[in-house]
């Protein structure tokens, strides 16, 4: 529903036509670039040659072009943006990194990420697709935005379950505490008041004694 243009090559069934363009056709397609494409706007699809080019042909036409070419210059600031992107995708270093994704890790902040949860904070949600839609980005790069937003959400999560677990423990233990000194306070009253008791108790029967 999202892809208002759709291409179908040969399939093996209806219903996996059906998925592509929402109608039979393309099961029953000749294949070797055989195809049914369906425009916006077109009530049916129509039937098109597309043509196939594997790798090896590829290869042979870049390097016919290198071999032909007079002048080979290639814009460095192409090189560079290639780089940068992969770097924030977190591409590049992985494999040494390891679970750096997990420990946070040394890499760099996007400078996008303010832009990105100004965004989610704006529209009440986020997800890739926004991101690319409203800061004009690729998907790798806002995926990566998604990913260290969930992160310092659990991070934020975590330390304030962590914070409330200390507080109600600390209470606990004040609670305790009380506890303890109240019982300590009602034994030294009882204590006292046998005390008295006994002293009492005493002065009686010596009075008694002299009495009789």
């Amino acid at each position: 529903a999202n892809i208002p243009s759709r291409i179908a090559f040969a399939v093996s069934s209806a219903m996996e036509s059906r998925i592509i363009l929402d109608q039979g056709g393309a099961d029953k397609l000749v294949g070797m670039g055989d195809m049914l494409f369906s425009p916006v706007g077109s009530m049916s699809p129509m039937r098109v040659q597309g043509s196939f080019v594997d790798a090896p042909e590829i290869e042979k036409i870049v390097a016919f072009i290198k071999e032909h070419s007079e002048e080979k210059e290639y814009d460095s600031k192409i090189v560079d943006t290639i780089n940068k992107e992969a770097e924030l995708c977190g591409k590049k270093g992985r494999s040494q990194s390891g679970t750096s994704d997990e420990s946070g890790g040394d890499e760099p902040e996007d400078n996008m990420l303010n832009a990105a949860i100004e965004l989610a904070i704006d529209e009440k949600k986020i997800s890739t697709s926004l991101i690319q839609r409203r800061l004009s980005l690729g998907y790798g790069r806002a995926a990566k935005l998604i990913d260290v937003m969930e992160r310092r959400e659990t991070e934020r999560a975590t330390t304030a379950e962590t914070e409330l677990g200390e507080a109600i423990d600390a209470e606990k233990e004040r609670a305790e505490t009380a506890e303890k000194q109240i019982m300590a306070r009602r034994t030294m009253l009882h204590g006292k008041t046998d005390s008295y008791r006994r002293a009492g108790r005493l002065g009686k029967n010596d009075a008694e004694s002299e009495a009789l």
